[in-house]
């Protein structure tokens, strides 16, 4: 009973660690996007 619950865990946590790492890429494309754009119109 406690290994299925800490694998449920492991499952979860893996995923919620997938999510983070996603956002965390998301938003540093999107700055780095900004800082592109903002380049453009004045170099």
């Amino acid at each position: 009973m406690k290994q299925i619950n800490l694998l449920t865990d492991w499952k979860y946590n893996s995923w919620l660690f997938a999510g983070v790492l996603l956002i965390c890429f998301a938003v540093s494309a999107g700055v780095r996007y900004q800082q592109f754009e903002t380049w453009k119109k004045a170099p």
